[in-house]
């Protein structure tokens, strides 16, 4: 079973489960699997924009010390 993690509205990567059995996963697995991607593409979302912020902090830091 393959879900896309989408973070700013894109896809981020995959969320990849495997099982020797054939059809081993059923409807309540997507959905769980599904919901724990939306949490994970949003938490990457969040860790960019930390990021991101925590970049531009640093610039105006620089630019206050001229």
């Amino acid at each position: 079973m393959i879900v896309p993690l989408f973070a700013a509205s894109e896809v981020s990567g995959h969320l990849v489960l495997v099982h020797d059995t054939a059809a081993y996963y059923t409807a309540r697995h997507a959905e769980l699997v599904t919901a724990l991607a939306q949490q994970v593409g949003a938490a990457l979302e969040n860790a960019g924009l930390y990021a991101q912020t925590q970049r531009r902090v640093e610039e105006l830091e620089a630019l206050a010390r001229i």
